[in-house]
């Protein structure tokens, strides 16, 4: 489906999802069923094993039964605290790059996900459209800062190649 393209000095038109045979409220189930949801339970996961096998080395250990002094408990828990720290550590940096590829791969998964690409595609091209479209306007050049017209005035005349200073 080609991208649909605007007429030379008149507004472009935003794309509609219809066109795109999308809904504003799948667009915005697309986007929420996938942002939070795998880094959160990748992470909870991750946690959940690393602390289950720590739990499982103590009792491999001799568990209580090894703590022959009051002594130790203090130490022990200790490390029962940075264990804790660098379960949590772990689990945060293995879930958040797996959570990003799980991610994508439910996205790819997804029967209409051709056409949100597509509809996403037109909408990056409608911002750098509307953008150029804006600066044909005089209400535009009008509201700019004198700092900002400068810029934009010399950023015209390099894009005609001439040297600006």
């Amino acid at each position: 489906m080609p991208l649909p393209r605007s007429q030379p000095n008149s507004e472009p038109q935003r794309p509609k999802p219809e066109t795109f045979d999308l809904t504003d409220e799948r667009l915005a189930k697309f986007d929420e069923d996938a942002d939070q949801w795998f880094v959160i339970r990748l992470f909870v996961a991750v946690f959940v094993l690393i602390w289950v096998w720590m739990i499982w080395e103590f009792f491999a250990r001799g568990g209580p039964s090894a703590i022959t002094t009051w002594g130790a408990l203090p130490g022990l828990l200790f490390m029962g605290f940075l264990g804790l720290a660098m379960a949590f550590g772990a689990a945060l940096f293995l879930s958040f790059p797996g959570g990003l590829i799980f991610r994508a791969l439910w996205k790819l998964a997804q029967h209409d996900y051709p056409r949100v690409r597509l509809y996403k595609r037109a909408m990056k091209q409608y911002a750098i459209d509307y953008a150029a479209w804006l600066k044909t306007q005089r209400f535009w050049w009008d509201s700019l800062h004198p700092r900002s017209f400068e810029q934009e005035v010399a950023a015209f005349f390099k894009k005609q190649g001439h040297r600006v200073e």
